[in-house]
């Protein structure tokens, strides 16, 4: 049987160029709305897909949407209500199916951790 060079487990070492580093602190921030602001970490285009960093203020709002794809909202700090559902705190995970219409209510936000 011939080795498939793309199955998983398959290779005996990596292969130039597999992975992508992002800077993050190096990407500019993009204003969407007053109080919503996104860095786009990773674009495929071809794929339809994205991995965003969102920051949102105390209070703001993402009005109701909809995406193509999965949304999946992981929360580094702070809480959020997903379309009026219960308060989601840090470190739940949001997984919104394609084509369903949602929104985003942020209840509280903390602070950062200081940087050193």
């Amino acid at each position: 049987m011939s080795e498939n060079p793309t199955a998983i487990g398959q290779r005996s070492a990596p292969t130039a160029g597999q992975t992508r580093v992002v800077r993050t602190e190096e990407l500019p921030w993009q204003e969407l709305r007053p109080g919503i602001r996104c860095k786009v970490l990773h674009r495929d285009e071809a794929a339809g897909s994205a991995t965003v960093l969102f920051h949102f203020a105390p209070g703001a709002q993402a009005p109701p949407h909809e995406h193509m794809g999965l949304e999946q909202t992981y929360i580094i700090a702070g809480s959020l209500s997903n379309h009026g559902q219960a308060s989601l705190d840090t470190t739940a995970l949001i997984a919104v199916d394609p084509w369903r219409m949602h929104a985003l209510n942020v209840v509280l936000t903390h602070r950062h951790p200081r940087r050193h």
